[in-house]
């Protein structure tokens, strides 16, 4: 009986998790691809925090900068060691969480640098995954799809 308590209380958690970001984007992915304007597969070597916050909603939200190591560009012309911005990652904030040493692949929005999950950016640990390839794949044929390459 504990245990199907506490497999109740865990999924009800990760229900609430998985809603608590705010930012609503009901866009599909080849939509947030169209809108990006750069969207590429990059390694993470510098992550520090900026001491400033973006303006989402109602609230600040601090945020971090990240320097990255181009590996594979989908769209757009991004420049190797450039940076992006995250939220300083806390649970619900719509964050990557990013860190150095891992990989991302970053939809870049025309309107800033920030790279949330919310516009399709996303992490990968093992770039030689079912579920990364397959990502790579669906990326590549979307940039031939698309008029500004």
């Amino acid at each position: 009986m504990r245990a199907m308590l506490l497999a109740i209380l865990l999924a009800l958690l990760a229900a609430a998790r998985a809603e608590a970001c705010s930012i609503r984007d009901l866009a599909t992915e080849d939509e947030k691809f169209a809108r990006a304007k750069e969207v590429f597969l990059a390694r993470i070597v510098r992550v520090e925090e900026t001491g400033k916050a973006e303006r989402i909603g109602g609230a600040e939200v601090r945020t971090v900068q990240a320097t990255y190591k181009l590996v594979e560009v989908f769209k757009g012309e991004p420049k190797d060691g450039d940076t992006v911005l995250d939220f300083v990652f806390t649970p619900g904030n719509c964050s990557l969480g990013i860190m150095p040493g891992l990989y991302y692949v970053f939809f870049i929005v025309p309107e800033n640098r920030l790279v949330l999950w919310v516009n399709g950016s996303r992490g990968y640990i093992n770039l030689d995954g079912s579920v990364p390839k397959a990502d790579f794949e669906r990326f590549r044929a979307l940039a031939r799809k698309s008029p500004s390459r």
